[in-house]
Order: structure tokens, then C-alpha cells, then sequence
């Protein structure tokens, strides 16, 4: 009789320990998952914004997309040619796609967030501006890349909006 209640401890002891591994896994996971998500969405937000830049600085596919019709248009890109300049009719063509079929130009320029594409001088004048406006919004990643606009010296301020 001695041997069957040292079983019945010896069963409960281990359920035990167990049940505790469980629910220890378990916490770990669900606060390891709960502290992570909001740096995850940020990380992943700022490299979609430098993939941006990249592109935007890129000549586009086609070359001369500022020209063709919205259906022959496979990359936009925002540069002359020459390192770091920025075509202004290639811009001017991008805020016009922008106010007439927005949702093109995320797909064009491969971002899935809300975006804000700015040319701003050295003292911190918008010269164009395409997409979403900034006012009202919260969460926003930026990038700002140094470029040549108009033959004078500028920053491109990429924004990404949540």
C-alpha cells in the first residue's frame, strides 16, 4: 500500500514539473513575441525606405519613363544619369502619376506603405513634392539622401507613413 501512494506522488511530482516547463515555454514565447513586433515593423519599414532611395535614385525602367504612357512603365526612378541628380521632369511626372493613380506608383516604386517623396532646398523650401501628405500622421520613417536639383545642391526626404 506504501508502494502505490509513493507512484501516485512520484506521477504527480513529474505532471508537475511538466505542466511548469509548459507554461514557462509558453511565457517566454508570448513576451519574447509582444516585445519584438513593434521593433520588427520599424526594422522593416526603414529597410523598404532605403530600398526606396535606392530606386528613386536609380534612371527608372524605362529610361525615359517620363515620357511613355502609364502602362509601359516598369520602374520609377528619379535620376538623370549622372550620380545623385535628379531629373525634374521625371519628378514633375511622378507627382502628376501620384494625384491621378497613386496606388500605381506604390506598385511601381515596390512599397507597401503610404509614401511621401520631397525635393527641399538648403533652406528647408519644399521645390516638389509627390504622395500622401505628412500632416496628421504618426508613425513615419524618414530617409534623406543628398542630390543635385536643378543644377543646386538639394536633399531627398523619403517618408514612409504606417
Amino acid at each position: 500500500m506504501k508502494k502505490e501512494k509513493k507512484k501516485k506522488a512520484e506521477i504527480f511530482g513529474i505532471d508537475l514539473i511538466i505542466a511548469s516547463f509548459i507554461f514557462g515555454a509558453a511565457a517566454i514565447l508570448l513576451f519574447h513575441s509582444a516585445s519584438t513586433k513593434p521593433y520588427s515593423e520599424t526594422e522593416t519599414m526603414l529597410k523598404e525606405a532605403e530600398k526606396l532611395s535606392n530606386i528613386l535614385l536609380s534612371e527608372g525602367y524605362p529610361k525615359d519613363w517620363q515620357s511613355v504612357s502609364e502602362n509601359e512603365i516598369k520602374t520609377i526612378g528619379l535620376s538623370t544619369g549622372r550620380k545623385n541628380e535628379i531629373s525634374k521632369e521625371k519628378m514633375e511626372r511622378l507627382k502628376q502619376l501620384a494625384s491621378n493613380n497613386y496606388g500605381l506608383t506604390k506598385e511601381l516604386l515596390s512599397v507597401r506603405y503610404d509614401y511621401n517623396i520631397s525635393i527641399v532646398d538648403e533652406n528647408k523650401n519644399i521645390l516638389s513634392s509627390a504622395g500622401k501628405p505628412l500632416e496628421g500622421v504618426e508613425n513615419i520613417i524618414k530617409i534623406t539622401r543628398i542630390v543635385i536639383y536643378e543644377k543646386k545642391p538639394a536633399l531627398l526626404e523619403i517618408y514612409l507613413i504606417k
